[in-house]
């Protein structure tokens, strides 16, 4: 295991047994039978999956694995987001590749490059939440964009569960 993925660890490690956290790991096995379900929903396999609210149907098959951790206690709130921010300082090789603010709502999308496999991190900030979802994978930056571009110019309201399979008829 590498550094960086024992660093990252170790956040959901920290606060997996805080009150008001949930954390979720989902295997790659996991998310293709996943992807095996979804597929065999509707006419010609058109079940649509979202992870963190993004379409992820071309992507699905390139991840190794997400973990998910989300935080409703507002003390623990701040904790996590200090050891956040601690952890974006200490390892500068993310790149930030989108960052949106509306109303109370901070969201960041941050993405490091490695050899074998790509990391990218969501944050979702609110006063009352917070959301730290991880993949990593074979994902290009550019498969990423085009979930991201999709789903902010195709998704007016997008299913906000962590996955969602929703049925679509052609």
């Amino acid at each position: 295991m590498s550094s960086t993925t024992w660093a990252q660890e170790e956040i959901f490690k920290k606060f997996a047994d805080h009150e008001g956290v949930t954390t979720i790991y989902i295997s790659k096995k996991m998310l293709n039978m996943i992807t095996d379900y979804s597929k065999s929903l509707g006419f010609f396999g058109n079940g649509n999956i979202y992870i963190n609210n993004i379409d992820i149907n071309n992507l699905i098959e390139k991840i190794n694995g997400m973990q998910s951790l989300s935080c409703t206690n507002k003390n623990v709130i701040d904790e996590i987001r200090k050891t956040t921010a601690d952890y974006f300082k200490k390892d500068d090789k993310y790149e930030l590749l989108m960052s949106i603010k509306e109303n109370n709502e901070q969201i960041s999308v941050y993405m490091k490059e490695e050899k074998k496999e790509n990391l990218y991190i969501f944050l979702s900030d609110k006063p009352d939440e917070f959301t730290f979802v991880l993949f990593k994978g074979e994902v290009t930056r550019e498969e990423l964009q085009n979930s991201l571009e999709h789903w902010s110019i195709s998704h007016k309201n997008p299913p906000t569960e962590i996955s969602h399979i929703e049925q679509r008829s052609q």
